[in-house]
């Protein structure tokens, strides 16, 4: 990469444009879990929530690679700071600039989700500024990063439930495996024992909807289910047949973008599987998926 491109692709590799398309599916589970999307009475405080999701993830990305800029320098010299794309201050600059934005609009549109945006915005620098560089840490990190964000959504439009505590903790699980997989994504390829701990997470998601799998409107979480299964057979098959480490980061990017998969899932059981909003979500995922031949996603 270099400065000879548009801005916007600079940019946009930056963020990492095809996991954006995981980032409203989060907003939208929590909500709907809370029984917020129908009927649907506030879109607009329903965008509004979105895009201040989609802000939190762009600071969170601007910073993963200002804090790697000196390792991406010898592995990854093609990422928009190390090749001169971006200059490193301003990829700060953004991430200093997002926080306070998404901190304010929070407090002027969603003050009840305050508690929520303050501790994705705390676990988004605590990740980025020392946590990526620790195993343990890390997961957590990140983990707690993508909870709170389906959190933001719930308390934005409505009042958490028990059901949508055990789905944020099943989210953090697969989240914090997920991140795990990836600390050694460019040197090793993973161990088989966590590639079979993150495919039994479709156990706890399974769980986390039992209340929706028969009865009216059952069709629809079935449906997702499936494509949701098929999904992370294939994924775990592709992983467990590497030979070498090289193709891990795109594989790292298909666990992420099968969040919307879950994302769907969640909402199927939120809305009784209402049609409009099961199709946005899992409209979602083959643009994420075209999107990423053209951007790095991992």
């Amino acid at each position: 990469m270099s400065r000879d491109q548009s801005f916007l692709v600079r940019w946009l590799t930056l963020f990492r444009f095809p996991n954006l398309f995981s980032i409203p599916g989060d907003i939208l589970a929590g909500i709907a879990i809370v029984g917020g999307l129908i009927p649907f009475k506030e879109p607009i405080k329903i965008i509004s929530a979105i895009l201040i999701s989609l802000l939190t993830y762009c600071v969170g990305m601007a910073l993963n690679d200002w804090a790697d800029r000196f390792e991406d320098a010898s592995e990854r010299p093609n990422r928009p700071i190390p090749s001169g794309a971006i200059r490193e201050s301003s990829a700060l600059n953004f991430a200093r600039f997002g926080t306070f934005s998404g901190l304010i609009l929070t407090i002027l549109l969603f003050p009840n989700a305050l508690i929520a945006y303050i501790v994705l915005i705390a676990a988004v620098w605590s990740y980025n500024l020392f946590a990526k560089k620790q195993f343990f840490l890390s997961s957590i990190a990140m983990g707690i990063c993508r909870a709170s964000n389906v959190w933001f959504g719930a308390l934005a439009l409505g009042i958490p439930s028990e059901q949508l505590y055990f789905i944020m903790l099943v989210y953090f699980i697969y989240i914090a495996l997920v991140t795990a997989i990836a600390f050694y994504e460019t040197s090793k390829i993973p161990a088989k024992w966590m590639l079979l701990t993150w495919f039994a997470t479709l156990g706890a998601i399974l769980f986390s909807g039992a209340n929706r799998l028969s009865g009216e409107g059952c069709y629809g979480v079935w449906i997702v289910l499936v494509f949701l299964i098929l999904n992370m057979a294939y994924i775990l098959l592709k992983m467990w047949n590497l030979e070498t480490p090289k193709k891990v980061p795109s594989l790292i990017g298909q666990m992420i973008r099968n969040v919307i998969f879950m994302q769907a899932f969640w909402v199927a059981v939120g809305t009784g599987s209402n049609c409009v909003w099961l199709s946005l979500v899992l409209l979602l995922w083959p643009i994420a998926r075209y999107s990423s031949r053209a951007f790095y996603s991992s």
